[in-house]
C-alpha cells in the first residue's frame, strides 16, 4: 500500500532509471537514503523509498518528513516517492528490484554471521537481479558521513568472471569522477601443499605474481577502453581477499564485489570477503550479480 505521501508516478518517470532504497526508520537506513538520493542525482534517476512492515496494523514507526527531507536535499520533489508496504521486507525489496537499476539498504545493528541466512540484506543480495548497495554503520552527523571518502575499489576473485564487476566499478568511478583501484589478492599455492599438482612456474611466487599481474591487466584492459577518463591502478597483494579488501576499503567511497553463483539452494551464503565487508565495513559496498 502506498503511503499518503507517495508522489504520482507518471509515464515519463517510469522511463527514467530507478533507485530503490529500503527504509525502516533507523539511523543506518537514513544513511542509506542519503546515499541513494545522491546516486539518483548523479544518474538522473527516480528514487523510490520503500518501508515494509509485517502487518497493516503494525506501527510504521517512520517519520516520513525526515527521510523525505534527506532525499530532497539532493533531488527535486517530483523525483522522490515513498511507499509503505506490508509483508517480508526482502520479498518486497526484490519485487521492487525487478524494475530497479539499483537497490540500496542500510546495515542496522550488529551483523552476525550466524544470522546471515535469515537476514534481509543477505536474501536481497543473493537473489536480486540488479546491483545491491549496503551502506554500513549509522548516519552519525547532519553532514554526509561518506563525503570525505574518495575512490572506487573493485574486488576481483575470479578473473574469468570479472567483467560484470569491472563494468560496474568503472561506471561508478566515472560517475564520481574518481580513480578506480582493482584488487586481486592471491596466495602462493606452494604454501598450501599443492606444489606437486601445479605447473612448475607456479612454484616461484615472483613468477606467479608477474603472470597474474599480466593477466589481470589484460582483463581490466578489456573494460577500461570504454572508460578512457577513469584513472585505474591494479593491486595484486599476496594475502587473503579479506585483509586486502578491508584495507583498501578504509578510505574508499565505494567497494564493488561480485555475488557468488547461486547453488542448489536459492540465496547461497556470500563469500568470506563479502561477509566481512557486510559485517564490519564502514564504506558502502556494491554487490554485483553475475550476468
Amino acid at each position: 500500500m502506498a503511503s499518503p505521501m507517495a508522489s504520482p508516478m507518471s509515464d515519463p518517470m517510469h522511463r527514467l532509471p530507478t533507485i530503490v532504497a529500503g527504509y525502516d526508520g533507523s539511523p543506518a537506513a537514513a544513511r542509506a537514503v542519503r546515499f541513494a538520493a545522491e546516486e539518483a542525482a548523479r544518474r538522473d534517476s527516480v528514487l523510490r523509498i520503500l518501508h515494509v512492515r509485517e502487518s497493516i496494523k503494525a506501527d510504521a514507526g517512520v517519520r516520513w518528513e525526515t527521510v523525505v527531507g534527506i532525499a530532497r536535499g539532493y533531488l527535486d520533489g517530483h523525483r522522490v516517492a515513498v511507499f509503505d508496504h506490508t509483508g517480508w521486507p526482502a520479498t518486497q525489496l526484490l519485487v521492487e528490484g525487478d524494475r530497479a537499476d539499483l537497490l540500496v539498504l542500510g546495515r542496522g545493528g550488529p551483523y552476525r554471521l550466524g544470522e546471515a541466512v535469515g537476514s534481509v540484506a543477505q536474501a536481497v543480495i543473493t537473489s536480486a537481479h540488479c546491483p545491491v548497495v549496503v551502506v554500513a554503520g549509522s548516519d552519525r552527523s547532519a553532514a554526509d558521513p561518506d563525503a570525505a571518502r574518495a575512490g572506487v575499489v573493485a574486488g576481483i576473485k575470479h578473473l574469468d568472471v570479472a567483467e560484470s564487476i569491472l563494468s560496474a566499478a568503472f561506471a561508478e568511478a566515472e560517475l564520481r569522477g574518481c580513480d578506480l583501484l582493482v584488487v586481486h589478492a592471491w596466495r602462493h599455492a606452494g604454501a598450501r601443499g599443492l606444489r606437486d599438482v601445479l605447473l612448475p612456474t607456479y612454484e616461484d611466487p615472483a613468477c606467479y605474481a608477474e603472470q597474474l599481474t599480466s593477466r589481470l591487466n589484460d582483463v581490466v584492459g578489456m573494460v577500461a577502453g570504454k572508460y578512457p577518463d577513469v584513472p585505474v591502478s591494479l593491486a595484486t597483494p599476496q594475502s587473503g581477499a579479506v585483509p586486502a579488501l578491508t584495507t583498501a576499503a578504509q578510505a574508499a567511497a565505494l567497494v564493488v564485489v561480485g555475488v557468488p553463483r547461486a547453488g542448489p539452494v536459492r540465496g547461497a551464503l556470500l563469500g568470506s570477503a563479502g561477509q566481512t565487508l557486510l559485517r564490519d565495513g564502514e564504506c558502502p559496498v556494491m554487490f554485483v550479480p553475475r550476468t
